[in-house]
């Protein structure tokens, strides 16, 4: 890591308000300095990762992603009818399955079930009632 000299001074001041001044501006610099270096090293099309919790340690990779989102896709597993829609930008949508009236819906890991709640003599006014409305 390159470190370059941006404006670091070493002025002395005679008054102590000054002088803690000046030197919180000269500690300042030199992060500055710290984090320009690091850029430096980067790539168009990197990006930078934290590599520990310790100050200025980070490398530079892939990332796997640019700023317009991730390439990614989604896809409906199990069988049935999928609720996977579309993708906007980096946003995955997904249908909402509503229960109704003696309807129950239930997740069963790459399935959701939906039964009735309710017994067929319970059901049948309503099959009818939505055949003729």
């Amino acid at each position: 890591m390159t470190v370059r000299q941006i404006g670091k001074t070493d002025i002395q001041f005679p008054d102590e308000k000054l002088r803690r001044l000046m030197a919180h501006v000269n500690r300042l610099t030199e992060e500055v300095q710290q984090i320009q270096a690091m850029l430096d090293e980067g790539q168009p099309g990197q990006v930078m990762t934290k590599l520990t919790g310790r100050d200025y340690d980070a490398g530079w990779g892939t990332g796997g992603g640019s700023s317009a989102g991730e390439a990614n896709i989604a896809a409906n597993v199990g069988d049935g009818v999928g609720v996977f829609r579309d993708k906007s930008g980096v946003q995955l949508n997904f249908r909402s399955l509503i229960g109704g009236a003696g309807i129950d819906i239930v997740i069963e890991a790459d399935q959701i079930r939906i039964t009735a709640t309710d017994s067929a003599e319970q059901l049948e006014p309503i099959v009818i009632a939505g055949v003729f409305a």
